[in-house]
């Protein structure tokens, strides 16, 4: 009988010791463990129009202007400037002038050279229909090769056009473990 009391008292003892290390700690907190690091990221969304000079219109919107019976098309681009992908942008362009409308063209996979696409040519809106979608991907950094062209009478004519991107027009979101 005295042997059976000496294996208990021996893992008391151990038992003790062991709880003797643990710190305490208020509450139930303290007891829980994370066994992965999580990091959050922010990301940023933006698509910005440059002019046929490369020129940034940060903020602003482009304006182009024809003179009196000009037809030659005038050239932009719009850039994503943000960290993530976007899978469009809303197009909105403006006439004032002589022009019945002036249309925004995209060249898909090239650019324009002597206006000709060296890619597939996308129309991606006109002056008469008010804010355009267009579900045409960007990658951070890819920029997209842009067309104005009067419809109608050419001359005397200024087009204002803007881009913009919401939250719906980027990728979806991802979660990864690492």
């Amino acid at each position: 009988m005295r042997r059976s009391w000496s294996l208990r008292a021996a893992a008391v003892t151990a038992t003790a010791a062991a709880l003797a290390a643990v710190p305490v700690t208020a509450g139930a907190a303290g007891l829980a463990t994370a066994g992965t690091a999580i990091t959050a990221t922010t990301v940023t969304w933006s698509a910005v129009l440059a002019d046929g000079w490369g020129a940034l219109q940060t903020g602003k919107p482009l304006s182009v202007s024809w003179g009196l019976l000009d037809a030659t098309p005038r050239y932009a681009s719009v850039r994503n400037t943000g960290t993530v992908a976007l899978t469009g942008e809303t197009y909105t362009v403006t006439e004032s002038g002589v022009a019945t409308s002036v249309r925004l063209d995209a060249c898909v996979g090239g650019t324009w050279v002597a206006d000709k696409c060296a890619g597939t040519v996308v129309a991606l809106t006109d002056s008469t229909a008010g804010a355009t979608a267009a579900a045409r991907p960007l990658a951070v950094g890819e920029q997209l090769s842009l067309r104005l062209v009067q419809t109608g009478l050419p001359g005397l004519t200024t087009a204002t056009v803007s881009v913009s991107v919401s939250r719906a027009q980027i990728r979806t979101a991802t979660t990864s473990n690492s």
